[in-house]
């Protein structure tokens, strides 16, 4: 917490982030008693604070890898070898963000998503690219790119990549084996795809083994070759995993068993067990998607939950990047995002998030209520009225009533200095008809109270007191010549309370020469509307540009207020054209060059003051090019004109402005023979 009395025990650090925190004004500390020698540092770190806010803001909106690098390059400056860093600054000459881990953090996140996405994408273009060419060189290919150990990503193909290898290849050798039609072809086909030990099966093994029963001469009869079939598909059932299923299968497939398709649909299942409870190792977001890509066109029975899985993650990551912005538009972006019904996901964090951003308008309005307080004005407690009172306003303020109260009595306080001021028995009648509740009421009554009669002594001493201050009164206006009750009005300055209600009133009504009345007063509240006025009623630019700076530099680089302030200045630059400048005094360059000749001085004249207040102000203002042009063509037509041109009465004065567009030696001797 800020302690006035400490003010000078605190680094330039600690008193910029109390500063920028709310906790204390700028102009707070300077009437604590910052000492003068600190206070440009002060300002400085400021300013660096905010310049830092405004990059941290634009970072995270990106939300990109560029973005925060941008940031971390700017305000995560190299550490020399014996440098020192003091309170957020090395060696005292370089500044360092306030956010510098924060960005590292979600630089890595963003980075580590990123990379997942295109090897996916890779992978998903290769596993396309090996499928359309359907040859095992492709698919070699493909696997030796895409099948890599953790944490080396690992292609979603692999496995089918390798299935259609053994297909493509065991219809080559079996074709092979036809072509040759031997005992021998058969015998050495079913040698290497009707092993126990091998991971795929041929697809031709009951056909090779039939025809090697064919080329076999008749042996006498054997023994049943299922009478085991029950037994060992028990031990299948026993051992309940793939390789004691792939046995039974090699054993009794291509001679009729009869658990063969039971055996199939424990394999399938076994496999798809494998699958999911690797995605729910690794528990990220490629794992689930990977199981949702082989099983979704397979009926799947963890089809939902991976899908749940991964809006699960993703939800923990928007909230991760919001609780890290921690502002009202990152919160009310999560919800936007997450907060959906049923069969749709809803986010786990959004109860959460609507607190946050409660809690952070009650800051705001304790903050806001708080500097109405301190101004203590009908102005300052509308404006919180204004954030926190309307239908509009995204939460109600805890101290309405409190301002409207706050208003009321000042208002009343207002009304009551002007009625004693007038002293009128009307005026005291007209403030308890206002404020029939007011806190002068019983003052406004005792005023208007007959006085009580004097006694019979005094009351003849205060008649001659009367008549004689009556007499001299009237000798001194006699004396002046000037009868008090004819005399002018004379303009009264508001007092400070009276002043905002009056200030009010033009602002409502509009009234340019009242507002420029309080503008001369040097009331700063009137620049504002002044300016507005002025470019809105007659496109006074110039003007207009003059008070909008005024109130410009009586408000600090922040607020709802500067930004309007500020959107109504570019307005005004953009104006400050030919159009709007020149155009107002010649709607129209006249045709006739005679004529033109004799306004030229005077459009000049109004390019070089705009010019100085776009110089005074720190803009750029160039003129519109095709006065320009008219102005420097029409000179020398008439430098060509020579002495016999009628027009002689402004001869000097075109010469004197053709010199202050362009040098031009002809001409400077055209003035020289002027005047001689």
């Amino acid at each position: 917490m800020y302690n006035p009395d400490k003010v000078d025990d605190y680094s330039k650090k600690q008193l910029a982030e109390m500063i920028f925190n709310g906790e204390v004004s700028r102009e707070q500390v300077d009437e604590d008693g910052l000492f003068r020698k600190h206070r440009p540092l002060l300002d400085e770190e400021l300013s660096l604070m905010t310049q830092e806010e405004l990059d941290w803001t634009e970072a995270t909106t990106k939300n990109t890898v560029g973005s925060y690098q941008v940031y971390l390059e700017k305000y995560n400056p190299t550490i020399g070898e014996g440098e020192t860093v003091t309170d957020g600054w090395v060696e005292n000459t370089v500044y360092i963000g306030r956010h510098v881990e924060d960005a590292r953090r979600l630089q890595t996140a963003v980075k580590q998503l990123d990379d997942d996405e295109k090897e996916n994408e890779k992978d998903k273009a290769a596993w396309v690219k090996a499928k359309n060419a359907d040859t095992i060189e492709c698919y070699i290919e493909y696997i030796s790119t895409f099948d890599r150990q953790p944490p080396l990503y690992r292609g979603q193909y692999v496995d089918e990549a390798k299935l259609r290898i053994n297909k493509l290849q065991d219809n080559i050798d079996w074709g092979k084996a036809k072509s040759l039609d031997t005992k021998d072809s058969y015998e050495t086909y079913l040698s290497k795809y009707d092993s126990p030990a091998s991971s795929y099966q041929g697809a031709y093994i009951s056909d090779a083994k039939k025809a090697i029963e064919r080329l076999t001469p008749k042996a006498e009869p054997t023994l049943d070759p299922l009478r085991n079939e029950t037994e060992d598909w028990a031990k299948a059932v026993r051992a309940d995993n793939i390789e004691a299923y792939n046995n039974y299968l090699a054993k009794y497939e291509f001679i009729g068993g009869k658990y063969v398709a039971q055996a199939k649909k424990a394999i399938e299942r076994l496999l798809e067990e494998k699958t999911w409870s690797e995605a729910s190792t690794s528990n990220n977001i490629t794992g689930y998607k990977k199981y949702i890509n082989i099983y979704q066109n397979k009926n799947g029975k963890h089809l939902e939950e991976a899908k749940r899985k991964i809006n699960q993650l993703e939800d923990d990551l928007a909230w991760m990047v919001a609780t890290k912005e921690d502002n009202h538009s990152a919160y009310q972006n999560y919800i936007s995002c997450y907060d959906v019904l049923a069969p749709k996901y809803r986010g786990r964090h959004i109860e959460d998030a609507k607190r946050r951003i409660a809690h952070l308008i009650s800051e705001t309005d304790d903050r806001e209520w708080g500097k109405a307080c301190k101004a203590d004005t009908i102005t300052a407690y509308r404006l919180y009225l204004s954030k926190f009172g309307s239908d509009n306003s995204a939460q109600k303020g805890k101290h309405i009533e409190d301002a409207k109260v706050r208003i009321n009595s000042l208002m009343d306080d207002a009304c009551w200095a002007d009625t004693v001021k007038q002293n009128t028995h009307e005026v005291y009648q007209d403030y308890i008809r206002k404020y029939p509740q007011g806190v002068h009421v019983a003052e406004a009554h005792k005023r208007l109270r007959p006085p009580v009669p004097p006694r019979p002594i005094l009351k003849y001493v205060l008649t001659l007191l009367l008549v004689s201050t009556a007499c001299i009164f009237f000798g001194i206006q006699y004396l002046n010549k000037a009868w008090p009750f004819s005399q002018e009005e004379k303009t009264v300055i508001p007092t400070p309370i009276a002043e905002v209600d009056s200030l009010q009133w033009a602002i409502d009504n509009h009234d340019i020469p009242l507002l420029q009345k309080y503008a001369d007063l040097d009331s700063t509240r009137a620049y504002y509307p002044l300016s507005l006025e002025l470019w809105m009623q007659f496109k006074d630019t110039l003007n207009s540009l003059m008070y909008i700076r005024e109130a410009i530099e009586s408000l600090t680089a922040k607020g709802h207020l500067y930004s309007d302030y500020e959107k109504h200045l570019n307005a005004i630059k953009e104006a400050l054209d030919y159009d709007n400048t020149i155009g107002h005094v010649t709607p129209a360059l006249p045709s006739n060059i005679e004529e033109r000749l004799m306004i030229l001085p005077k459009e000049q004249a109004i390019i070089n003051k705009a010019s100085a207040i776009a110089k005074k102000y720190s803009f750029k203002y160039t003129p519109n090019p095709e006065i320009l042009k008219y102005i420097e063509d029409d000179f020398r037509r008439w430098v060509k004109a020579g002495d016999n041109s009628p027009i002689l009465a402004t001869k000097e004065d075109c010469y004197k402005a053709a010199l202050q567009l362009k040098e031009d030696s002809i001409v400077r001797t055209k003035l020289r023979m002027l005047y001689k």
